[in-house]
């Protein structure tokens, strides 16, 4: 997921986009330990290479426990102090699975962000192990208008599905 998303960082689409429009993002990994970023500002594609790399050095956590709602909680405490001026808010979610937790959890962290007026978009990667992980994203995680899910073919199809996903939230 890492590598896809710094490919998809530096790609030539996400280059183009960056001539008419900036964006701030923050990383955020949530599978075990919380670990984020600081927030950063990306105006060109020499900004986005440096997020990469930035991203790139995090250490992944080994843990197979998913808990998309405390990361969506933790996210939504992050854009709500986000230096920056925004246009949108926007939190994307990817995983292989859904929340550990369950759907009541879901329930209560999609109404705060959708209380917040921030946008939840979907990124299910998917395998034969979790056959309905689209209809239960499209459940659980979607949340605002104009959110969407695109789900990726297994972790080979990341970086293409993150590309798509990223050029969808920059409009």
């Amino acid at each position: 997921q890492k590598n896809g998303l710094t490919k998809a960082l530096t790609s030539p689409m996400m280059e183009e986009k960056l001539k008419t429009l900036s964006v701030a993002m923050i990383y955020h990994e949530w599978s075990g330990e919380s670990k984020f970023s600081d927030w950063f500002l990306i105006k060109t594609i020499k900004d986005a290479t440096s997020f990469a790399s930035e991203i790139n050095a995090f250490e992944r956590s080994s843990s197979s426990s998913t808990e998309m709602a405390k990361a969506i909680q933790q996210a939504i405490l992050m854009l709500n102090s986000c230096p920056y001026e925004v246009g949108r808010k926007v939190i994307d979610i990817s995983g292989d699975g859904p929340d550990s937790n369950g759907p009541a959890f879901m329930s209560r962290a999609t109404e705060m962000a959708k209380n917040s007026d921030i946008r939840i978009n979907g990124l299910p990667i998917l395998d034969e192990s979790e056959p309905n992980l689209v209809e239960w994203y499209e459940a659980y995680v979607k949340t605002g208008p104009g959110s969407f899910i695109l789900p990726a073919n297994g972790f080979a199809d990341f970086e293409r599905a993150m590309s798509v996903k990223i050029m969808g939230d920059m409009g």
